[in-house]
Parts: C-alpha cells; structure tokens; sequence
C-alpha cells in the first residue's frame, strides 16, 4: 500500500485482499509434501489461517496447467484441531475432535509449529471451548455435554472457582423469514444455533478458535430480527444474511433481551427443534399472502 494513499484506498486494497485470501484459500497457504495411508491419496498439506487441506496434483494435458484437487474431507477447522504431536520422524498426529488424522511429511516440525502458532493466535481471543470428555449431570443448573461439543462461554457473577458458564453451539440449517420488506434474500441459510446454557467445570474443556460457521462474510453480520424487534429465537442464533440490504440493516451489536436461564429452564438438548418452529410460526405471510406477493400467472398464449 502506497504511503500517499488516503484512508479510503487503504481499506478498498485491504477489503480486495480478505475477499481474495478467503475465495482462493490454496494460493494463501504454504504447501508441504505430505502422504496418509495407503488409498487416501494424499500428496499436498494445505496450511493456511483457517484450517488445513488435504489436496492431490492433476496432472492435466499439454494445453492446460496442472492444478489441486481438494481431497475430502474439505477442509479440517482449527476448530477440529486439539493438537498436534510428532510421534516420530516425518509423522504428524492430527487429534480432532472426533477422530485422529495421521500423515507423513518430512517437514512434520515446520507444520506442526505452524499449525501450533495459528492456534494458540486464535485462541487468545475466542469466547470458545471445546470438550475434551463427556459430562453429563442431572442437575438442570449444570451443563451436560459430549466430547468435542463447542460451547460459547458467557459471562455470570458468583462462580465458584474451577467453573465457567457457557451454552452449547450447534451447526444447523435454518429457515430465516425474509429481513426486510421487497428483497427477494431469505430462504434456508447456514447458521448456529445456541442450545441449552449452565456451568460446567474447566477441566473438561478446552480453548478452541471461534467455529467457523460463526464466521460470516464481510458484509453479513449478526441475528436477525423478527416483527417485534427482538432476536428471532430466545438465548441467541447466530445465522448468516443472504443480502447486502439486509446485512446493512443488521450492522449493529444486537443484545438479547431474554436471559438464559428462563431459556434453559423451558428448553432440553433438543431445543433447537423449538427455535426452528417459533421462526417459521413468525411470518409475515400466510401462505396465500405469500403466493399474491411472489408468484404470477403464466401467459397463456391466445
């Protein structure tokens, strides 16, 4: 960036950068040979701010470039990722949160201290943990959860040492009424839904970077709002905004009215099937409103 630059070309150039960096992820990353087990086809490990990939060279014709192929599973989070160990040379231990990755890299140091730097980077500022055994309890002031749930920590008074309070935080695909009047953007979205809330002791957790179904684009931001003006679902729902209009309205920090203990009081495990009702019950239409407003009559040819 130019020193004369104004501030406003310094943002467009920094903007066209983070657009480019999270669009082509592979050509943001540093490349290692690397191999799995016999079938898995592994030949690249993929490092970049967001996770790693696992990838394979195409070889193509004369005519075209060779290129990656991107290997399932995509892309493993740095909310997936524990830690790293070296059991032995040229050996990386992934420990995921549901399973272990093995591959063979003769930089196994070199990626294992970056992947190490990511991590603990990310961590610094997550609100977020990620269990590391299963707790399960009968009492309904207390948190039970499996391991390698996420849980979104929160603030509370008068906690005894050695807890914290938090909710469970679960990838789910939601129903959004449209966010403003004459847009055609809204429909099924990815988003996340916040489950039930109590404390939990530290010691079956751990600090983990933010999940990335959190993260959403740069201009789509925060809940929604339903008719009353408050959050869609009580206890707070993180989704993304299918527009620009729409994430224009939402650019404002939204506080949750409804506390989360009159939620978890009303709610069990299975409490995102209640948010799922309670946002589609909050139209702005019945269905014949909405056929009226969205659909017309086919011509018919005289």
């Amino acid at each position: 960036i130019d020193e004369g630059a104004t501030t406003q070309d310094e943002n467009v150039k920094k903007k066209v950068v983070i657009a480019a960096r999270d669009t082509w992820e592979i050509y943001f990353s540093r490349l290692f040979p690397a191999s799995g087990s016999v079938g898995t086809g592994v030949q690249v490990l993929s490092v970049s701010h967001r996770g790693i990939k696992l990838l394979k060279m195409v070889r193509s014709s004369a005519l075209a470039p060779d290129y990656f192929r991107v290997l399932r599973p995509y892309r493993y989070v740095y909310t997936d990722i524990m830690f790293v160990t070296i059991p032995s040379k040229n050996m990386l231990e992934f420990n995921l949160t549901n399973e272990k990755l093995i591959l063979f890299s003769a930089k196994a140091p070199h990626v294992k201290t970056m992947i190490d730097y990511f991590i603990t980077e990310l961590k610094k500022d997550s609100d977020y943990v990620v269990a590391v055994r299963n707790y399960m309890t009968d009492d309904r002031t207390v948190l039970s959860f499996h391991k390698g749930d996420i849980i979104r920590l929160q603030k509370m008074e008068g906690l005894e040492e050695g807890h914290c309070y938090g909710c469970i935080v679960k990838k789910k695909v939601m129903l959004l009424e449209e966010i403003k009047r004459d847009t055609s953007d809204f429909g099924w979205k990815f988003g996340a839904v916040h489950g039930r809330a109590g404390v939990f002791p530290v010691e079956f957790v751990q600090p983990v970077a933010a999940p990335d179904f959190i993260n959403l684009p740069v201009d789509k931001k925060d809940e929604p709002k339903n008719k009353q003006g408050h959050v869609a679902a009580s206890a707070a729902v993180a989704v993304a905004v299918g527009s620009s209009a729409a994430a224009h309205e939402l650019d404002r920090s939204i506080e949750v009215t409804s506390t989360v203990s009159d939620y978890t009081e009303a709610h069990t495990d299975y409490s995102e099937i209640d948010i799922d009702e309670r946002i589609l019950q909050d139209s702005q239409y019945n269905m014949v409103e909405f056929a009226k407003k969205y659909f017309r009559e086919a011509h018919r040819k005289t």
